[in-house]
């Protein structure tokens, strides 16, 4: 059976998966319980971010090829998620007069991307033609291997100095808040 607060077991009545919550209502809008809650702890300030990006890019540029570094820049400047912008295809973007803009998506998932629009003389316009000016059908001809290998290369260390702050990924090293066990 589902309900509001999820699949429940026919006969021992107990809930299979773990109640939503946090939007003020039954259904809620995060996972406890079973899903376990990585929850932010704090926040890492722009300028460190931005800081991360500027010195990886270049040893991306490097290490992977100017493509993966373009979509790791583009993924750091609209936080769209990396999944959306892999399939990205030229069918969405188009350039009109002294623009060029990426269509948005409205998805049943509520994993929206935003339309977005930049002049074709910007650094973001100059990105996106010249990714748009390549063979491939998708915007940036980047596999997911090569964006993960990049970030794990070259982004994922940086991020080392703030795992007191960011979402921690249970494995056998660290327990559910994190701690190394």
């Amino acid at each position: 059976r589902y309900g509001v607060i999820g699949a429940i077991d026919p006969v021992t009545k107990a809930k299979m998966y773990p109640q939503l919550v946090g939007a003020k209502t039954a259904a809620g809008g995060q996972r406890t319980g079973l899903a376990q809650t990585r929850q932010m702890r704090g926040v890492l300030p722009k300028a460190d971010f931005v800081r991360m990006y500027d010195s990886a890019i270049p040893k991306v540029v490097k290490s992977h090829g100017q493509a993966v570094a373009d979509i790791m820049t583009y993924h750091a400047a609209t936080f769209n998620r990396p999944e959306q912008l892999l399939g990205l295809k030229k069918d969405d973007v188009f350039v009109s007069g002294d623009e060029i803009t990426v269509r948005g998506k409205k998805d049943i998932d509520n994993k929206h991307r935003p339309e977005l629009t930049f002049k074709l003389n910007s650094p973001m316009g100059q990105l996106l033609k010249r990714n748009f000016d390549s063979t491939s059908e998708f915007l940036f001809d980047v596999t997911e291997k090569e964006m993960d290998e990049a970030f794990a290369r070259h982004i994922s260390p940086q991020l080392e100095k703030y795992s007191n702050i960011l979402p921690v990924v249970e494995d056998k090293s660290r327990d559910a808040p994190g701690k190394v066990v």
